[in-house]
């Protein structure tokens, strides 16, 4: 038996809650965490302000024990890499994305993305499947967000270029780097708020289903009332857009156009988990 304990020093005092835990079998202790973060207990301790460190203590327990679905997730990457790393398979890709760019967009973000969100749960909740993760849902949703980065990269590449750099042929590294920026630049300010918006809807839109996306009957009202928007506007538009996407972008843009869109998804993997680690 583990006793967890919150504490806060406010105006009134010290706000104290106990809740304990019982720790099973491994493969039951997620189970456990999910139904801890999610009682009433937890529910009031977070509305009254508590510091919650559970989330952090319990994580680091889950964490430590390397279990098999660790190693799927390992030779999962390693197989991912081997793609791109071995001559002849990454030249069959190459191949596959001149025939089919939206097809392997549509593929890459589902497989690739999705993976990542499961990599930030099993760092947050020591699960990479929680309850009602909804894998097909957000398999789905990357995908179709893939295929509309991959329109968004051509789009701004091409007009940019053609507008600023109109005739550029055999560009020195100064004005590749220029005009790699200019299209980050651009491309972040106008398509990125819509995309990270979207995505952020649809995240709310499985949850609020229990890991389901019904299409009729749901109105988009509450969607958009159960937006965070200070951390929306206050941290992921006005910091990540300018400290992370615009120069991470900077380097998309330098890359050929069978990679950019591959790139795209490990950065977003990459932001995922460092958000994660940082926030531990």
């Amino acid at each position: 038996m583990k006793l967890v304990k919150w504490t806060k020093k406010d105006n009134m005092g010290i706000v104290t809650l106990y809740t304990s835990v019982l720790f099973q079998a491994p493969a039951a202790q997620p189970e456990l965490i999910n139904k801890l973060h999610g009682s009433k207990e937890t529910l009031q301790a977070r509305e009254r302000g508590c510091i919650t460190e559970v989330s952090f203590a319990l994580r680091g327990t889950l964490m430590k024990k390397f279990r098999f679905t660790d190693l799927l997730a390992l030779l999962f990457l390693a197989g991912v890499a081997f793609i791109f790393i071995y001559p002849t398979s990454y030249g069959v890709y190459t191949r596959w994305y001149a025939a089919a760019p939206a097809l392997l967009s549509f593929l890459k973000f589902a497989v690739l993305a999705t993976f990542g969100e499961m990599l930030v749960a099993r760092l947050q909740r020591g699960s990479y499947l929680p309850a009602e993760f909804g894998l097909l849902p957000k398999a789905a949703v990357w995908g179709v967000l893939g295929v509309f980065i991959w329109i968004a990269f051509g789009i701004f590449s091409k007009g940019v270029t053609g507008t600023f750099f109109p005739g550029l042929e055999n560009p020195g590294v100064g004005l590749r780097l220029l005009n790699a920026l200019a299209i980050s630049f651009f491309m972040n300010l106008i398509f990125a708020p819509v995309m990270m918006m979207t995505h952020h809807l649809t995240d709310l839109h499985i949850a609020r289903n229990g890991g389901h996306f019904p299409l009729a009957g749901q109105p988009l009202l509450p969607l958009f009332q159960g937006i965070n928007w200070e951390r929306m506007w206050g941290f992921v538009y006005k910091k990540t857009i300018p400290l992370f996407w615009i120069p991470a972008h900077t380097v998309t843009f330098l890359l050929p156009e069978e990679l950019r869109v591959l790139f795209a998804v490990v950065l977003s993997v990459f932001l995922g988990l460092l958000l994660t680690i940082k926030k531990s």
